[in-house]
């Protein structure tokens, strides 16, 4: 059984519904079929394990007006703003 964290918002009623398709999914292709799958995934495979020992930082940054457990984030949103105050800044 996955278990998670309560926060009180909208993110623990997308967590519940993950849980139980997860467990629906999981009913239907067992683990070593879905490794296989994997395996034979034409997509390249990254270690994970070793990207977090890099002594550099790969960032993925996003930009947005609100999130579904804050709400809005900022008011006067302006997305090509923010955008390239992260750029500028690295």
């Amino acid at each position: 059984m996955i278990s998670f964290t309560k926060t009180d918002t909208i993110l623990d009623k997308i967590l519940s519904h993950k849980v139980v398709e997860i467990g629906k999914r999981s009913s239907q292709v067992s683990f070593p079929a879905m490794r296989q799958l994997a395996e034979q995934s034409p997509y390249k495979v990254r270690n994970f394990a070793k990207a977090l020992h890099k002594d550099n930082v790969a960032l993925i940054a996003e930009v947005k007006k609100a999130s579904p457990s804050k709400g809005i984030l900022i008011e006067n949103f302006d997305p090509i703003a923010i955008a390239t105050t992260y750029e500028q800044n690295g």
